[in-house]
């Protein structure tokens, strides 16, 4: 069985998070639409991404100490 250190799974969740979020905005600033299905996102729900991806970063970070 694969054992994983756990200060690697945390900077390997907190990097993952902060580039969710990122790639999102870039989808805000450049106007990407983001589909699921037929469905468009609206602008809030990726907003919400962003900022729940960063949070989520952070908290990451966090349980680094």
């Amino acid at each position: 069985m694969l054992h994983m250190k756990r200060t690697f799974f945390m900077l390997v969740a907190a990097v993952s998070f902060f580039a969710i979020g990122a790639v999102h905005g870039a989808a805000i600033l450049y106007s990407w639409p983001v589909m699921i299905g037929p469905w468009v996102a609206p602008s809030w729900a990726l907003w919400s991404v962003v900022v729940i991806g960063f949070l989520m970063g952070l908290a990451a970070l966090r349980q680094l100490r």
